[in-house]
């Protein structure tokens, strides 16, 4: 116990006194000094913002969790932390589909940890994709909206569908969620990540990259093609 306590306290004093971004419904604030806007910065500029809803939520659920499953809390803060590692790393990275596949299971062990049973996730991945190099920080923003927009928004929760698959030498990602219950809606705040997320793709594939998201059936379906 004393060892997760002080695991605990060195986590989140890092993970607040790090964070270079903060998402807010109105407004992106960055911690970073003011820079000349090289190129360079301006790719930066694209990555991911987070919201703190997340952080501080996931800090209630591990402070609830420490006394109750101590091995689960102190699983939850590594995971946190290697979410935020990632986040704070250079945008301009491609990495494995298998490493972006890894961050989203810690992201949504996190999220599982605090809706439960309200949260179902069903994956289907080609084996074969593994290896593709991406973009880092693909599918953890997609899956993040997913979670905010749709499983929040439903009393009962409900199912993210992730698929994976390689066809006619393309590199096709599926994320799904279902629509918002009834009159509940968020502010529309995904719609800047997926504006990142589009220009990032596009700024290291051109054209060949393509990014796509549509309304049916009462979901709601985010579509990724890469050349390979």
């Amino acid at each position: 116990y004393v060892h997760l306590q002080s695991t605990s306290i060195l986590v989140m004093m890092t993970l607040l006194l790090g964070l270079p971004y903060f998402w807010t419904e109105k407004e992106t604030y960055s911690v970073r000094a003011l820079v000349d806007n090289t190129e360079s910065d301006q790719f930066a500029n694209l990555g991911f913002r987070i919201r703190p809803h997340f952080l501080f939520n996931t800090l209630n659920s591990v402070a609830h969790l420490i006394s109750l499953h101590p091995a689960r809390a102190e699983k939850a803060l590594y995971n946190l932390a290697d979410v935020f590692r990632v986040v704070m790393a250079d945008k301009r990275e491609l990495v494995p589909l298998k490493a972006e596949l890894e961050l989203a299971e810690k992201y949504l062990f996190l999220e599982k940890t605090r809706l439960g049973e309200r949260l179902q996730v069903a994956s289907k991945i080609d084996p074969d994709s593994l290896g593709i190099m991406v973009p880092v920080l693909l599918l953890q923003p997609l899956l993040e909206n997913a979670v905010y927009h749709g499983i929040e928004t439903r009393f009962k929760g409900g199912r993210v569908d992730m698929s994976v698959q390689i066809i006619d030498k393309q590199l096709i990602i599926q994320i799904e969620n279902p629509l918002p219950e009834g009159s509940i809606k968020r502010i529309s705040g995904n719609k800047v990540a997926q504006e990142n997320l589009r220009d990032r793709i596009y700024r290291t594939f051109g054209a060949r990259g393509t990014f796509d998201a549509h309304e049916a059936e009462e979901r709601y379906t985010v579509t990724i093609r890469l050349p390979l």
